[in-house]
């Protein structure tokens, strides 16, 4: 899932963006993403309501992004991929460790809070 957002962004940030994102033969817009998820800090978990950690607790990537994560991977060990491929194959395994320790952590704070009856272990 994703939400459309429109920024105004300074130029000199515009053209360093582009040039990274040329380099890495990303779209631009997926550059951005990528500073932007690597710049926000590690969410606390002990802070958010029982109903989201059960929810976080379920984590897992969407059936479109599992489709692409599947396709690349068995593209890359038939003889390789192209660069633009290994960027975005590289990008769902960071989307897919950062869930697998968000979901970690969660599963403890539910197990801190005794919320386990609520949780499906196997929602992986």
């Amino acid at each position: 899932m994703s939400e459309v957002l429109t920024l105004e962004i300074p130029d000199d940030l515009a053209k360093r963006a582009r040039a990274v994102a040329s380099a890495s033969q990303l779209r631009l817009e997926d550059a951005i993403v990528d500073w932007i998820r690597n710049a926000l800090p590690e969410l606390d978990v002990s802070t958010i309501p029982d109903a989201q950690i059960v929810q976080m607790c379920q984590l897992s990537l969407s059936d479109e992004t599992q489709r692409e994560l599947s396709e690349l991977l068995a593209r890359q060990r038939e003889g390789g991929l192209p660069s633009a491929d290994v960027q975005r194959l590289d990008s769902i395994m960071g989307e897919y460790r950062r869930g697998l320790v968000l979901k970690a952590k969660a599963l403890a704070e539910a197990k801190r809070r005794g919320l386990n009856q609520g949780v499906n272990r196997n929602g992986a």
